[in-house]
């Protein structure tokens, strides 16, 4: 729950603003006033918004729609003017501020319209934990500590990615494209394990946009987080940002190409992955000239059961059984006929198989069960 410091409620209550909280992410001052000289603003008070798509994400603060700056401040002017509206509010562009202090949050808002007939200012605000402890995960120190995932296979495309990411000119992104369960994400613990051993002080974080934006209501919170992600990155030399499914900061960013375009120029690292069709969206104007495309083809029978073979002994011991290697062919047989893409499809089946015989308490999974595994996973 969003709370305020004694003080300022008390500041809240003498000014007579009424305080609604909608849920535990979102909180509305009513009847906020504005600077006492009127000189800065078009009326006497407005609505102030502050909000957080969910726990540890930023602040967005938002005024109503109609509010508008008549003051000299070249700063607010500007964050006032690119303020997107959308369903009666207008969100202030005032840079990274408070990422997990909501006090603060609500503390610059109230800066930015002269509360209490101070004079009207954009302050920086405090930065709480890094959005990446939130959002990403590190594969290099899964890399290092053994608990990432095993890759089988895709020795051209690992050295094709990782040799974009090394190069000392100018940057380029290079992209994955693939099919849902091909193994893009998988295909990023390799380059993090390749990566490691050229360069041991490198560090590949991994963030899963559509998780990230989750829950934004306005376009500026998702440039914000993903301006904020890009600040974070650039801000520790050695560290490489992999943007799972790329395209959501381009199509639902406003300015997100840009943001991208100007992040590689200034030396930041990137590698993102996308599903095929929607690279066309990432592939054009300034951006597109930085891409390079990088295509995941679907395995084939043998690499397939190289990757079963890699993930048998811990599908083994997540169900407690034995999985003998000679069903690793079957499997990959039975899983030939069902929608989807390889490994992903003869993952499930030998998973399904190793719970079925789990189930029975037997010791060890059987042709059956594959093959019973393989009828559940076809929906018969």
């Amino acid at each position: 729950m969003l709370e305020l410091g004694r003080q300022l409620s008390q500041e809240l209550t003498a000014a007579r603003v009424r305080v609604e909280v909608p849920d535990r992410d979102t909180v509305l001052f009513r009847n906020v006033p504005t600077d006492g000289a009127g000189r800065h603003f078009n009326k006497p008070q407005t609505n102030l918004l502050v909000k957080r798509a969910r726990e540890g994400l930023p602040f967005l603060v938002c005024v109503d729609e109609d509010l508008t700056y008549l003051g000299e401040d070249p700063a607010l002017a500007r964050a006032f003017a690119a303020g997107p509206a959308r369903q009666g509010w207008r969100a202030l562009c005032l840079g990274r501020g408070p990422q997990g202090d909501f006090e603060a949050a609500v503390r610059q808002g109230l800066g930015v319209l002269g509360f209490g007939g101070r004079q009207p200012a954009l302050a920086a605000g405090r930065t709480g934990p890094e959005l990446l402890e939130k959002l990403g995960v590190d594969l290099s120190r899964l890399a290092r500590e053994g608990g990432g995932e095993p890759t089988a296979g895709r020795r051209e495309e690992v050295e094709q990615v990782t040799a974009c990411l090394l190069r000392w000119g100018q940057a380029r992104l290079p992209l994955i494209v693939g099919e849902s369960g091909v193994g893009k994400s998988n295909l990023l613990h390799a380059i993090a394990r390749r990566l490691a051993g050229c360069r041991p002080a490198a560090a590949i974080l991994c963030v899963d946009l559509p998780r990230a934006l989750a829950g934004t209501l306005f376009e500026a919170e998702r440039e914000d987080l993903v301006a904020a992600l890009l600040s974070e990155v650039a801000a520790a030399p050695g560290r490489v940002l992999a943007l799972e499914r790329l395209e959501c900061a381009v199509a639902e960013v406003p300015h997100g190409s840009a943001l991208l375009t100007h992040a590689l120029d200034n030396g930041l690292r990137l590698v993102g992955t996308t599903l095929p069709g929607m690279e066309h969206a990432i592939v054009r104007g300034p951006l597109g000239r930085r891409v390079q495309v990088v295509t995941l083809a679907e395995p084939t029978a043998a690499e397939t059961a190289e990757a079963l073979r890699l993930l048998r002994p811990r599908i083994a011991a997540h169900h407690g059984v034995e999985i003998d290697e000679s069903l690793l062919a079957v499997t990959v047989k039975a899983a030939r006929p069902l929608h989807g893409c390889m490994p992903a499809r003869a993952v499930l089946v030998l998973d399904e198989a190793a719970s079925r015989a789990a189930l029975c308490g037997a010791q060890e999974v059987s042709p059956d069960d594959i093959l019973c595994a393989a009828r559940s996973c076809a929906g018969g």
